[in-house]
């Protein structure tokens, strides 16, 4: 019997402390605020028709009572936002408490209607959260685009393409068939779907109006890690015909890059970057780059194997990988019979310049080049700037992966204009190279 009385004794006064430390009263303050992790909450690019990601920010209460959030409204009532707070979902929301030195979530997400023209229209409401007689408020903002859904399919019959497309799987140009694509175009794939070409793309980009490929995920992943430098978020372009010609495009964020297996394609004034794999490879077919950049991927950045031919003049081979180890060379030459000249470029980057089985076959030349390896020239490397770094204006810690060079860089000015190709005249941004070059795809 004494046992259970000073057990129930225990239990009072537990249950008094317990009580004690807690605070029931809400502050009145009219200066008190709920503070955010956020002024404005960028739901970045949304396709209208289709629902975005969820996004969320968090509501802090800094003081020392509970924090009753009176009201949670949008401003204007608009319809395309959907929220959820603290677990709850619904269009408004009164009396969320937050207790002292405590937090909550906000959750956020969209469906836009069409915006009824080309190009984007920013889409802004205001969230307001009142106490005490008060409101503060949060910003949701998104870059509204209409696109066109593409599924997976076969085109059979010549296309011309202009405008925003949303590819939602495993498209191929058949053989026969040219896919045209008119400047200032942008594909966005979708995980696992890729371009593949029997026919032959042709791609009439500008330096004001590029053709894009790339993910369909926007805005930033772990940390601030942008989705724009992410690799593998779609699988890449294969081209297996002939009379491809890609001019001021650009494909980003793949698993395995560009693939030309067969047949031949030209590139003017590229940037392919970001892969899981190679940025470009080539088996048994024929590539010709002119002013392009071809940058970061793990595995070899630029790949030849079988009787693979490559041209480049005026391009940029580079790599700052960051997301695995870089186990393979800038270019990586897999067979003795591969074919490749470059002249007026830059090799630099992680990983060896060069891997080969036969650096005398007679049939590689690096001509007027600067690269990041110590060497001497020879039959195969002619007028080289050997160990030389070209001072990208790169920033990694930021994120920033720009392959243009610096001030002061050995490549301002290094060209050999005897080398520059007619096309070369004007690099990816319209600048014009001028009798006074620099090596690389861009001139500063």
């Amino acid at each position: 019997m004494i046992n259970r009385f000073l057990n129930i004794f225990l239990i009072i006064v537990l249950l008094a402390v317990a009580s004690g430390c807690i605070e029931d009263g809400f502050t009145d303050d009219s200066s008190a605020r709920p503070e955010f992790s956020v002024d404005t909450l960028n739901l970045g690019l949304a396709f209208s028709g289709e629902i975005t990601s969820v996004h969320s920010f968090r509501v802090y209460n800094r003081h020392d009572r509970n924090l009753l959030i009176s009201r949670i409204a949008l401003r204007d009532g608009n319809e395309a936002y959907r929220l959820n707070v603290d677990g709850v979902a619904g269009k408004e929301f009164a009396d969320v408490a937050i207790r002292p030195h405590d937090s909550i979530y906000v959750f956020v997400d969209a469906q836009f209607p069409p915006v009824g023209h080309d190009g984007k229209l920013t889409v802004k409401s205001l969230l307001d959260f009142e106490v005490n007689g008060g409101r503060s408020t949060v910003v949701l903002s998104a870059e509204c685009i209409d696109v066109t859904v593409v599924p997976a399919s076969v085109l059979s019959a010549d296309a011309l393409w202009s405008g925003a497309y949303h590819v939602m799987g495993d498209v191929t140009v058949a053989s026969g068939v040219t896919l045209n694509l008119a400047e200032g175009t942008t594909l966005y794939f979708h995980d696992k779907a890729s371009l593949n070409v029997e026919g032959a793309v042709v791609a009439d980009g500008t330096p004001e109006k590029p053709v894009v490929m790339c993910g369909d995920r926007n805005g930033t992943m772990v940390g601030r890690i942008p989705y724009d430098i992410v690799p593998g978020q779609w699988s890449g372009v294969t081209f297996a015909g002939t009379g491809s010609r890609l001019s001021h495009t650009v494909v980003r964020n793949t698993s395995s890059g560009i693939a030309v297996t067969g047949g031949e394609i030209s590139m003017l004034n590229c940037v392919v970057r970001n892969s899981r794999e190679s940025v470009i490879s080539v088996t048994d077919a024929e590539v010709k780059a002119v002013g392009c950049e071809f940058a970061d991927a793990p595995g070899g950045v630029v790949t030849l194997d079988g009787r693979a031919r490559l041209t480049m003049n005026h391009c940029t081979v580079a790599n700052s990988y960051l997301f695995a180890p870089v186990t393979g060379a800038l270019l990586e030459l897999k067979d003795d019979g591969v074919s490749c000249h470059i002249t007026n470029s830059i090799i630099y980057g992680n990983g060896p310049m060069m891997n080969t089985k036969s650096p005398d076959s007679g049939d590689i030349t690096l001509r007027r080049c600067l690269v990041g390896a110590d060497g001497s020239d020879d039959d195969t490397f002619i007028d080289m700037i050997w160990n030389s770094d070209p001072m990208f204006i790169t920033d990694t810690d930021r994120y920033i992966f720009d392959y243009r060079v610096g001030p002061g860089s050995p490549a301002e000015g290094a060209a050999d204009a005897s080398l520059t190709l007619p096309e070369a005249v004007r690099d990816f941004y319209g600048r014009e190279r001028g009798s006074t070059s620099d090596l690389g795809a861009y001139q500063h």
